[in-house]
């Protein structure tokens, strides 16, 4: 949920193509990732990503925020 957190705190200050570009790459990251490991994988989780990929998907999303406090 972290990533859709930041995404939805910066999108009301940041219309325009960045956020709709990093919003759809949060979704289809998101997407292909839970595909993956529940349907393909079998859901056994053994790789980890299902944990790691939030958590990375969030660090990408912070600069998103720095823009945002930046501009404040």
């Amino acid at each position: 949920m972290f990533p859709y957190m930041i995404y939805g705190i910066s999108v009301p200050m940041l219309r325009g193509t960045l956020t709709t570009i990093v919003g759809l790459v949060i979704v289809s990251t998101h997407a292909w990732l839970v595909f993956n490991e529940r349907i393909i994988g079998n859901a056994d989780y053994s790789s980890g990503m299902i944990y790691f990929g939030p958590m990375l998907l969030s660090l990408a999303a912070l600069p998103l925020l720095v823009i945002v406090f930046k501009r404040r």
